[in-house]
């Protein structure tokens, strides 16, 4: 009786996959590797002084001490970590902390570049934290609804639309009734909306592209009519 020899038990989907694997670890390492040239011959050799960070606010109730970082040994460090990552990646071991790798590696060059541009100044980094997750909430909400809308197997191009619906709603509202009856008040116009995509879409079979590209442009005409009148209406007063 013979036996398959363990080369020939791969099958050939197993082999795709770690062929696909290997590619993504090489190409990973060429980011980093490219990432550290980058921080040891512009960030590194350009950067001269230290690069202060400002940890609180004036305002805040408790003041944390700035954080001071020698741009130029920073930067060198930060460019000898990406290229370790970067060649980690082309041996065996690195094809099980490839996202890991990678993601650590856009950090430190994140982290490389803020240093470059703050040395020999201050830099608020509350400040820029604050601003990003200010920033960052409506994007994260939209990509949200998109994938929601997504599983049901309906294009929702019309993100936008209603995220602009109620936030205005909400700020027209809640300078009337105060905070509650506007965040009520732009929860029900981004249902409402939500509602007439899929009226459109489900029930009487519309084009999910046309009828998302619909709400978009009918929301933006709409708002920027409003938001003209009341300009307008200042101006004359």
């Amino acid at each position: 009786m013979s036996t398959a020899s363990p080369a020939a038990a791969i099958t050939p989907q197993a082999r795709k996959l770690d062929s696909a694997k290997l590619r993504q670890a090489r190409v990973a390492g060429v980011i980093l590797l490219g990432l550290a040239v980058l921080a040891a011959a512009v960030f590194a050799a350009g950067s001269e002084g230290t690069a202060t960070f400002r940890l609180s606010r004036p305002t805040d109730p408790w003041a944390l001490p700035n954080l001071q970082i020698p741009a130029a040994p920073f930067n060198y460090l930060v460019a000898a970590v990406l290229a370790f990552l970067g060649v980690r990646q082309f041996l065996r071991g690195g094809l099980r902390r490839t996202s890991v790798s990678l993601g650590i590696g856009l950090f430190l060059a994140v982290a490389a570049f803020l240093v470059w541009a703050t040395a020999g100044k201050g830099f608020s980094l509350t400040g820029m934290l604050q601003a990003t997750v200010v920033g960052a909430v409506p994007i994260a909400l939209g990509g949200l609804a998109g994938v929601l809308s997504e599983r049901v197997a309906v294009v929702n191009i019309a993100i936008e639309g209603m995220l602009l619906a109620g936030a205005f709603t909400g700020a027209l509202v809640g300078s009337l009734l105060g905070g509650i009856g506007g965040l009520v008040a732009a929860v029900a116009m981004g249902g409402l909306f939500g509602f007439i995509l899929a009226a459109l879409v489900v029930t009487y079979r519309v084009d999910q592209i046309i009828a998302g590209v619909v709400i978009n442009l009918f929301v933006l005409g709409v708002t920027s009519y409003v938001s003209s009148l009341r300009s307008i209406r200042n101006t004359g007063s």
